[in-house]
């Protein structure tokens, strides 16, 4: 009697097969080009905050909220300054020169990180961060012993949501 055997064939995700794509709303506008600029990014995945009761004489912990920590982009800066650009643009949606705060369904975006497979760089996994606000943006390191480097800036960006396709 022969048994039949599957071969199964898998492969390990890779750092650097990846994609962003920016999803403006209707108030902002950029180059649909701009996640090529992307150097780096983490694929986000949430905490639990629990706490502790006493039930029936025995601890039990319970989840009481699910945190997600803020995701941070760094981006190799262009000659064109579409990178720049964008984040001023950003910037003025959220506080303009008079310092008036604006409304956050004026500056929020979705934004996906998308997984790749490693040979046909198809989709294979992707998170959309849910209504992503601006939180932080890094200054760009300048430095004569840097003369051949690319500059580089990295923003980070809080959410209220991620939606996975896994």
């Amino acid at each position: 009697m022969s048994e039949s055997t599957t071969n199964y064939v898998f492969d390990f995700f890779r750092p650097n097969h990846y994609m962003v794509v920016f999803k403006p709303s209707n108030s902002i506008t950029f180059s649909k080009n701009l996640g090529v600029f992307c150097k780096s990014v983490t694929f986000p995945f949430f905490t639990f905050d629990t706490s502790s009761i006493l039930l029936n004489n025995k601890n039990n912990t319970m989840i009481n909220k699910i945190d997600y920590d803020p995701v941070s982009f760094t981006f190799n800066v262009d000659d064109k300054k579409e990178v720049l650009n964008f984040i001023i643009d950003w910037k003025k949606l959220i506080i303009n020169d008079k310092y008036q705060f604006g409304y956050k369904d004026d500056y929020k975006i979705d934004i996906d990180i998308i997984l790749l497979d490693n040979h046909t760089l198809e989709e294979i996994s992707k998170c959309t961060l849910i209504d992503a606000i601006l939180l932080n943006v890094d200054g760009i390191a300048m430095s004569y012993e840097t003369k051949d480097s690319i500059s580089e800036i990295t923003l980070s960006v809080g959410y209220d949501d991620i939606k996975y396709e896994i």
